[in-house]
């Protein structure tokens, strides 16, 4: 049985996907085995560097601005 994201779950992860860039660690190839179980997790966890986009830091650059008048 599937389980659908509603859209108050969708929308926060789309958000974060947006604002920033993502980046893999390491060169080596990412290990697509499952670990046993019934969620099906990964046997070696997805490990990404994120920092925040351009627009992102324009964006929170102008909001300090109008907030501090800095």
């Amino acid at each position: 049985m599937k389980k659908h994201l509603k859209e108050k779950d969708i929308i926060p992860r789309v958000i974060i996907i947006f604002l920033f860039e993502w980046k893999r660690i390491g060169e080596e190839e990412i290990n697509m085995v499952e670990a046993p179980g019934l969620s099906m997790a990964r046997a070696e966890p997805l490990e990404v560097l994120c920092k925040p986009n351009e627009v992102m830091i324009k964006l929170l650059s102008t909001l300090k601005i109008l907030k501090y008048g800095v």
